[in-house]
């Protein structure tokens, strides 16, 4: 594995963790005003 797919990996996972915490802001919100 070179650098350059190392460090797309590496934003992949970035992504998906933003991901992953924006979807779960969002469920937190709509169960506060539900």
């Amino acid at each position: 594995m070179n650098i350059i797919d190392r460090y797309d990996l590496n934003t992949n996972n970035a992504n998906l963790t933003k991901l992953e915490n924006t979807k779960r802001q969002y469920q937190n919100n709509i169960s506060k005003f539900s």
